[in-house]
């Protein structure tokens, strides 16, 4: 077996290996797909693959034809009756009846159905073609409305996860800040966030910027958890090492096994002091902009990502003397991970020279024109990964 979007069908296959049972969207031989997979003893697994246009086209279908079937029965039941009206009126009329009526009742079960009536059910009787389809239509409707229902918890999923993100970033003096999160599915693995500190830590604000590895539900579910456990932690007087570390053992205990893990950038800025202090979870450095040299610079540090090890220990990492009018960018891996319909990768040269162009204009200027040249720079291609990007600029 094989599809296009290898990422999603190597998360199918890695479930089916590991004897996970699940419901994946993903393209086969071309056409739009839901692959259903559970398994079916060891070392085996069922796989069922079902076109998702075909899957919500059967009951037109079947309205459609019930109609044929009527008419062709009608015009049938016709011409007998003319034949023998004047010695069979009563039988003709007799036989049209025993042929149409159950014709007509799976008709009005399948127009019931197209408008969402999902308890519609036909009433078949005997062994005839039609009698058939109307076992076929009963079989069909409740797993319609099993699709429907998923369909429906992933737009609620989408909602509750958009409602985690903050509507807007804090507004401090000497920081001007912007952040942007675009999902590729319903729901995503990325998040942001920021922290007003109160106590030993007044002054500061924190920003955390989080990739969990692939996307979807289950990504979704994890980056709920992760940001549960980073807030409360980044409260404490505490630094950025620790906090990190403090959430990465709370993680392990909901991802080891699982094959699971993300991937996170926490910072903690005091803009009186024009200073940084971070640690790195595996997450790619975050790129500082001096706009008096037009240079960029990484701030890196040692740490794996979140979920692999318990004791993981992560490198506290400072920056003082941060430039006027220095800007602090963080992205996921989904920017500069884009690619166009040629296959070409977006690249970070490409994101540096956007955030030289339109750094003079301000921290939002700067994530709407990110976001705009990774629209013109896929075209027509989708968007393969999710895409997460915070700036933040010292005004003063």
């Amino acid at each position: 077996m094989r599809s296009e979007n290898r990422e999603v069908f190597s998360e199918v296959a890695r479930d089916v290996a590991e004897g996970r049972a699940g419901v994946r969207r993903l393209p086969f031989e071309g056409r739009d797909s839901l692959w259903a997979y559970a398994p079916a003893g060891t070392g085996q697994a069922l796989l069922q693959i079902a076109p998702v246009a075909e899957v919500l086209a059967e009951s037109v279908a079947a309205a459609t034809y019930v109609q044929e079937r009527i008419s062709e029965q009608v015009a049938f039941s016709g011409i007998v009756a003319v034949a023998v009206m004047a010695v069979l009126i009563p039988a003709t009329l007799f036989g049209a009846r025993t042929v149409t009526r159950p014709a007509a009742d799976l008709a009005r079960a399948a127009r019931r159905l197209a408008t969402g009536d999902f308890a519609a059910r036909a009433h078949p009787k005997g062994h005839d073609e039609l009698a058939e389809l109307g076992r076929i239509f009963n079989d069909m409707a409740p797993q319609l409305a099993d699709r429907v229902r998923m369909r429906e918890s992933l737009e609620l999923a989408m909602e509750v996860q958009l409602r985690l993100l903050p509507k807007a970033p804090p507004r401090l003096a000497g920081l001007d800040m912007a952040a942007l999160s675009i999902y590729c599915d319903e729901t995503g693995g990325d998040y942001y966030d920021f922290f007003e500190f109160t106590g030993p830590k007044q002054g500061r604000v924190g920003m955390v910027v989080g990739d969990v590895c692939g996307h979807g539900v289950g990504a979704a579910l994890l980056m709920a958890t992760a940001r549960a456990l980073v807030r409360p932690r980044a409260a404490l007087d505490a630094t950025p090492g620790t906090v990190v570390a403090g959430v990465n053992r709370d993680l392990c205990q909901d991802t080891m096994g699982t094959g699971r893990f993300m991937t996170l950038f926490y910072i903690e800025i005091d803009p009186a002091g024009r200073s940084l202090h971070w640690a790195r979870a595996g997450h790619d450095p975050a790129m500082l902009y001096d706009p008096g040299t037009a240079s960029f610079t990484e701030l890196g540090g040692r740490g794996v990502a979140l979920g692999v090890l318990d004791d993981a220990a992560y490198e506290d990492m400072q920056r003082q003397a941060v430039p006027a009018g220095a800007m602090l960018v963080v992205g996921s891996d989904g920017i500069w991970e884009s690619r166009s319909p040629a296959g070409e990768m977006f690249g970070k040269t490409r994101l540096e020279h956007v955030v030289r162009q339109a750094a003079g204009r301000g921290a939002a200027a700067v994530v709407a024109a990110v976001a705009q040249a990774l629209d013109d720079f896929r075209g027509d291609a989708p968007q393969e990964d999710d895409v997460t990007l915070v700036v933040v600029a010292f005004t003063s």
